[in-house]
């Protein structure tokens, strides 16, 4: 076993709740060698929270790239959309018009709740499974907008650790929608406003002005009572990882933040000990 594997391996022993846990190095075409990776429950179902904001990203995408919509369209925030939770949108004045871009963004950046639907309205329920299914989540299932559970409704919306990896991986290729669509998928993960999961342990830059970070992080978190998430890529010198942390049991989550970002620092240092 690497160190690192032993090293996370270590970690979760020591973590509270369950864990499902999914890492997958993401190889440039034509390299042969064995990508790093690592599995715990990785195909379990986890109540999803906020991470089910990233396939519902990607349908977005999906469904404007087929014509369905446009990106650039204006919807318009009425009182009755503004649901409670994380986001800035409950807050701020209705009857204003948001492009469906916008709405996405702040869906991502910082997860909110208010955006999420208006964007599962657009794009559509069917759909959004339709486009999960078709980038291979099938043990993930999306059912419910976000603060409203129908009373018909077949249960919460869950993800599995491989498949949230899997979804990162076809955008790292460039293979989530197209190209471009995948490069600004990943503009958007790169602007999230919490990432005190995945890069809460990493190094602060401090190199020459002008110089080149050691690291960059493109994620999604996601927390409900006794859940934290995070999920994303994390851009290293020569290595692009997909990372996929799903909890469940949690009464401590500064804690489980903590795991997380010791986790991840660990990958971090594996890496930069090989690269230098």
């Amino acid at each position: 076993m690497k160190d690192w594997q032993g090293r996370i391996d270590g970690l979760l022993s020591r973590a509270e709740g369950q864990w499902g846990i999914a890492i997958e190095e993401i190889l440039p075409e034509g390299v042969q060698r064995e990508p790093w990776r690592f599995e715990r429950r990785a195909h379990e179902p986890f109540t999803a929270a906020s991470v089910i904001k990233v396939p519902i990203m990607v349908a977005a995408f999906e469904a404007a790239a087929r014509g369905r919509l446009r990106l650039s369209q204006k919807i318009l925030l009425r009182k009755e959309d503004q649901v409670l939770g994380s986001g800035v949108l409950h807050s701020l004045e209705t009857g204003r018009p948001y492009s469906l871009y916008d709405l996405i963004t702040l869906m991502i950046i910082v997860s909110d709740n208010t955006a999420t639907n208006l964007v599962i309205r657009e794009v559509g329920t069917s759909f959004i499974q339709e486009v999960m299914a078709a980038y291979g989540m099938t043990g993930s299932r999306f059912h419910n907008p976000l603060m409203v559970i129908p009373a018909d409704s077949p249960g919460p919306n869950q993800v599995t650790a491989a498949d949230m990896v899997k979804l990162y991986g076809a955008i790292a290729r460039g293979k989530a929608v197209s190209w471009d669509a995948s490069r600004r998928m990943v503009e958007i993960l790169s602007a999230q406003q919490f990432t005190d999961g995945i890069g809460g342990c990493l190094p602060r830059h401090e190199g020459p002005v002008g110089s080149l970070p050691t690291w960059r992080i493109a994620t999604k978190s996601g927390q409900i009572t006794g859940h934290v998430h995070d999920t994303g890529l994390l851009f290293l010198p020569g290595r692009t990882l997909a990372l996929a942390f799903l909890s469940r049991g949690i009464h401590d989550p500064l804690r489980a933040k903590r795991f997380i970002a010791d986790a991840v620092r660990a990958l971090y240092d594996a890496h930069m000990a090989l690269a230098g």
